[in-house]
């Protein structure tokens, strides 16, 4: 959620996705996200799924011709 952050204050013009290995991981990521968004109102406006390129975490399985100005693969799978 770090990264995430720092890409909407570094980069707000720019679009973001973020891929995780797997579902799980996935899952771990948008409960990370949606707790930012709830401490955090200042930054709805890039979650809104009304921008031209909404932001996403999708899985590897599920993520397939999906474009973005940036992309966080999110590579840590195990202890």
């Amino acid at each position: 959620m770090e990264l995430v952050k720092e890409h909407f204050d570094t980069h707000p013009d720019r679009s973001l996705g973020v891929i995780a290995f797997s579902e799980k991981q996935q899952q771990c990521i948008a409960r990370e996200i949606q707790r930012f968004r709830e401490e955090n109102n200042a930054y709805e406006a890039f979650f809104s799924e009304e921008r031209e390129h909404p932001f996403f975490v999708k899985n590897l399985e599920n993520v397939q011709g999906d474009e973005r100005d940036t992309i966080f693969f999110s590579i840590g799978y195990a202890k």
